[in-house]
């Protein structure tokens, strides 16, 4: 992404953003969006899940206020932690004018969204959805309140065995972050 547009955007808005752009290429359609797609804007719609979402701007944002002052602080911070700035991008974008929705429910965000998708396109709202989740959560801060939490996986060292959820012996998770849609 261009300067000028990820610097107005959290990280996990643009993982969501660039994986959109790759889906909407693999589904054929063209890049310019809706419109040129030959596809009526508001029949589309964009179906995003997150958890944290925005949260690591707040914490940056925070230190460029004690350190440097509140005139520091970019007035991009608000629109960059909500947690439905991902699907705002996309929106924007690819012109997408339909609903534009944003799940939070832990570790099923990413799959709910892609079911409320689903559910709109049956019930006739919407001809197509971009759908998917999006995380970028790994600052020093959301590591330690996990690990507080005991919910990461210790086994560091062995970090290709440390993923296993399935597992009788697992003992806790690993951060990610990325983006599908």
């Amino acid at each position: 992404l261009p300067r000028p547009v990820s610097r107005r955007m959290n990280r996990s808005a643009q993982f969501a953003l660039l994986a959109a752009r790759e889906a909407w290429s693999d589904a054929g359609l063209d890049p310019a969006g809706t419109v040129a797609a030959g596809l009526r804007p508001e029949r589309a719609g964009v179906s995003m899940g997150t958890i944290i979402g925005g949260a690591p701007v707040m914490v940056e944002s925070r230190l460029i206020l004690d350190e440097r002052g509140p005139r520091a602080v970019s007035p991009y911070t608000t629109p960059m932690i909500v947690p439905s700035a991902s699907a705002a991008q996309i929106s924007k974008d690819l012109d997408i004018r339909g609903e534009a929705r944003t799940f939070v429910s832990a570790c099923a965000s990413g799959t709910e969204a892609i079911g409320q998708a689903i559910d709109a396109i049956r019930a006739g709202r919407v001809d197509l959805v971009a759908a998917g989740g999006t995380e970028a959560v790994i600052t020093p801060e959301i590591l330690a309140a996990f690990a507080a939490m005991r919910a990461v996986s210790t086994r560091n060292d062995q970090p290709g065995r440390a993923s296993r959820p399935f597992d009788e012996a697992r003992d806790g998770f690993v951060l990610g972050e990325g983006a599908g849609v």
